[in-house]
């Protein structure tokens, strides 16, 4: 999901959301539509990565734990291995 609208002489950042919610119902999911409509008022750009739609695990075996738990990025490092779009991003927001 991404959305473009910028304003004419003001500096537009892209952020990417990393969010993670089984349903697309709910508080959550609210919290995520109103911080995705803040940017696109303020004229920002934005991509959202949907851990549960690209279908990421979340269940690890004791290795993947330790593996992934060294510096807490590992849904990020998931991600950029995946999508890229951290490449581009100005800010990272993340709901997990």
């Amino acid at each position: 999901m991404s959305r473009v609208r910028a304003r004419e002489n003001e500096h537009v950042t892209h952020v990417h959301v990393v969010y993670a919610h089984p349903s697309d119902r709910g508080f959550t999911r609210e919290i995520l539509d109103a911080f995705l409509g803040g940017l696109e008022e303020a004229g920002h750009t934005y991509t959202v990565s949907d851990l549960y739609v690209m279908g990421f695990r979340w269940e690890l075996t004791v290795e993947e734990y330790e593996r992934e738990s060294g510096d807490g990025d590992g849904a990020e490092r998931w991600v950029v291995e995946r999508e890229g779009h951290l490449a581009r991003a100005a800010a990272l927001a993340r709901s997990i």
